[in-house]
Parts: structure tokens; sequence; C-alpha cells
């Protein structure tokens, strides 16, 4: 099915793709960049890029980066402001990896907070 538009893509075999990514954001793009190179990947987006809910991320991105911070107070923190919605296991999960998961946006040369901070 092809989609109407001025951005209507050129029909193409429903088997063209081995993962599909739905959403351009940060979440989108660090999956895309993530998956494994032989994957044909295809990234459906909204019309334009800056759109995404990635810009409306509270604060940028938040991980655990200095002596004096610590996990259990971003596992805290993310949990208060998920208001009960939030799954826990997945939570430690996030905070564990966000740091490594910022380096990788970092060298990517990624707009965040940071970097426009110095």
């Amino acid at each position: 099915m092809a989609l109407s538009g001025t951005h209507a893509p050129p029909e193409m075999a429903e088997d063209c793709w081995d993962v599909v990514v739905v959403g351009g954001g940060a979440a989108g793009l660090m999956t895309c960049l993530e998956l494994p190179a032989q994957l044909r990947v295809l990234l459906l987006s909204k019309e334009h890029a800056p759109r995404s809910a990635s810009r409306w991320a509270q604060g940028g991105i938040a991980a655990v980066t200095r002596a004096d911070d610590s996990f259990a107070s971003h596992v805290d923190d993310t949990l208060r402001a998920g208001a009960g919605l939030c799954d826990p296991a997945a939570v430690e999960l996030l905070v564990r990896e966000a740091p490594s998961a910022s380096s990788a946006c970092w060298s990517w040369a990624w707009p965040s907070t940071a970097m426009a901070q110095g």
C-alpha cells in the first residue's frame, strides 16, 4: 500500500526489510545504529525528524557520569517520575546501560544539553 502526499515512497515488496523501526527520535535512531550491519533496516518517521518527542525529554540524556552521582538515585528518580507506571527491572536496566549509551551518542556528535554546555 503506497502512502499519499508529497513524501510517498515508491511501491516496494513486503519482504524487503529484515527490521522495521517505527519512530525517528533518539530511541529509533539508536536502535537502527545498534542493529547488525547485515540487516536490511527500514526507519519510518514522521514528516520531519525534529518533530519527534526526543526534543521534549527532560534535561536531555540522564546518566550516571560522575563519581558523586549514583545508580540508585537515578533509579529512584525515574520510578518516582513514572508514578507507578514503570517496570522496576526495566528502569534498573535502563539506568545501568545509560552511561555507555550516552557515551555512544556523544561520540556520534549527537546534540545534547551536556554538549551544549561544554
